[in-house]
């Protein structure tokens, strides 16, 4: 009963999202503005977290220094919680304003689409991730077919599939890329295949570096998924 209620829960949230996302971008913002204040301040949402990892990646940074980077997360964070419900219902000359495809990067994928060459594009969780999508859909010729981690929720993980759907031309679990691509290679027209560099890594493709004076793990998954279908890859 108790997993019965929480996916009902689930269902009524994603119906005011989509009421949400019909909101102008003005007011969203105005509304991520105060979201941001309240995870920071009232929430204290990773605050702790946060901090304390500001404070290992910048040694020399003061505490205000600290606490205004800090802020400016939230704001950050807040702002591709909104622009990720956008999505939802945004149409495209909209996201033309804001999505931004340079002529040499053009270029570079009307080349290989000419040659019939598919590709891995790597992009990590920089700017709004999730606004790739449009990118690659809109301004160049090669099928979008991003990887994706899928969500526990079911009815959250539908709505995510909905918003990246409307823009790929097929959508990959991670833990498929492998064999899917094998199959899709063969079948499907040149591809440009986007995996998340940054992700945190399964066991076996862990490969540990220094970065901002931490040693994360960085993902050596995707150089392998290049090496076995002898695909280039761009960045």
């Amino acid at each position: 009963m108790g997993k019965t209620n929480k996916y009902r829960e689930s269902r009524a949230v994603i119906a005011i999202l989509r009421l949400f996302s019909l909101l102008p971008f003005r007011l969203l913002y105005l509304w991520a503005s105060f979201t941001g204040f309240v995870m920071q301040h009232g929430l204290r949402y990773r605050r702790k977290v946060i901090t304390e990892n500001l404070q290992r990646s910048f040694p020399d940074k003061s505490p205000q220094d600290i606490a205004r980077i800090r802020r400016e997360f939230y704001l950050h964070l807040a702002d591709l919680m909104v622009e990720t419900i956008k999505l939802i219902s945004v149409p495209r000359r909209e996201m033309e304003k804001r999505v931004i495809f340079t002529g040499r990067a053009l270029e570079l994928f009307k080349a290989y689409h000419e040659k019939g060459q598919s590709l891995i594009c790597l992009t990590g969780h920089q700017g709004n991730w999730e606004w790739t999508g449009p990118l690659f859909g809109y301004h160049q010729p090669l099928a979008p077919v991003p990887a994706y981690l899928p969500l526990a929720n079911p009815h959250f993980d539908a709505l995510m599939m909905q918003i990246r759907g409307r823009y790929a031309h097929s959508l990959i679990p991670a833990e498929q890329v492998g064999r899917r691509l094998i199959r899709m290679l063969r079948e499907e027209p040149p591809m440009a295949i986007g995996l998340i560099a940054d992700q945190s890594p399964p066991q076996p493709h862990m490969l540990w570096v220094d970065f901002l004076n931490q040693k994360p793990a960085f993902n050596s998954g995707p150089e392998k998924v290049a090496r076995m279908l002898r695909l280039p890859v761009c960045f």
